[in-house]
């Protein structure tokens, strides 16, 4: 797929860059507007609704929509892109932080960046640029005002979030480190938040926290290692439960007489209360080669596109 957003994204970005050396990017600037700055917004927000469709479209949304009389209509990039987009990834929470070398900005607020939040929202209820930018373009003479620093640095970032999710979808192959070095993804003016996520024996998938879902890459392992480490995680666990009955434990049945599975939570508690010291070092000794696995791990940065992060279960089954 050509990809005819990306440079002019960075044209966009570099124009900016200029402006950084003409105004001081502080936080006691956010409010200088211009001509240019007006120009600029525009453009930004003109690509955001391009590549907003766009990405609507190749994720399956309805290119033909049509109101509740059944008629067709426009199809709108904040309502029905954004908000389908909203919908499928959750990506309003995602940062962007301003790391570009000529921006001084100190405040948070003003350094890590919600750029689409409520972006798929109309009026002023929705996101600050998306408003400046319907009115610079009604009515430029009376609202040039809203044209400022602030809501240009938030339409980029809004822009450059979404070529982020349009660029390759392939996973970033980080070998046995768990950091992602290149946070900047081709930008000189922005930077992404990462997060490291892990499966935990014997659940398959994780469920993003309020911190994680701020991160647009989440660095995991691969499926590959992930099958690794559960086939050598389920075999110590199947034989320490075994040791576990015969050093006398007694498995406890359901309603219908059948055994009931042992928590592994619960696996060292029951070796020290039946068998002591003794029995729980033996059950250090098969951990090892689980542990082995944990440290041979090969990590990758995926984009984070949902809530819940599977670790593929087929792979996992396979192994």
């Amino acid at each position: 797929m050509v990809n005819l957003y990306w440079s002019i994204y960075r044209n966009l970005e570099n124009e900016v860059l200029t402006l950084a050396q003409l105004i001081h990017f502080d936080d006691k600037q956010l409010s200088v507007y211009s001509v240019r700055i007006a120009d600029l917004l525009i453009r930004c927000s003109v690509e955001i609704e391009a590549i907003s469709k766009e990405l609507y479209e190749l994720n399956g949304g309805d290119m033909e929509p049509v109101d509740k009389e059944g008629n067709k209509r426009d199809l709108y990039f904040d309502t029905d892109c954004l908000d389908f987009l909203e919908n499928l990834w959750r990506f309003s929470g995602r940062q962007v932080i301003v790391s570009a070398t000529d921006s001084f900005f100190t405040k948070d607020e003003n350094k890590i960046l919600t750029p689409l939040k409520k972006a798929n929202k109309r009026g002023t209820s929705g996101s600050d640029w998306k408003w400046a930018y319907q009115a610079v373009k009604h009515n430029r003479t009376r609202d040039l005002a809203k044209a400022n620093v602030k809501h240009l640095i938030r339409a980029l970032a809004a822009l450059y979030l979404l070529n982020i999710y349009y660029k390759s979808d392939e996973p970033i192959l980080l070998n046995k480190t768990n950091k992602l070095h290149d946070t900047n993804r081709g930008s000189n003016v922005f930077s992404l938040q990462t997060a490291v996520c892990l499966p935990k024996f014997p659940a398959k998938k994780h469920k993003l926290d309020l911190s994680e879902l701020a991160a647009t890459y989440i660095i995991k392992p691969t499926d590959k290692s992930c099958a690794d480490f559960y086939k050598e995680a389920t075999t110590a666990f199947q034989k320490q439960a075994e040791m576990l009955i015969q050093a006398g434990y007694e498995m406890e049945k359901n309603e219908d007489g059948e055994d009931m599975d042992i928590e592994y939570s619960e696996l060292y508690k029951i070796a020290l209360d039946i068998g002591g010291a003794e029995l729980v070092n033996r059950f250090s000794d098969i951990e090892r080669s689980k542990n082995k696995a944990l440290e041979m791990r090969i990590f990758e940065a995926v984009l984070n596109k949902n809530p819940i992060l599977t670790f593929s279960d087929n792979d996992l089954e396979e192994n």
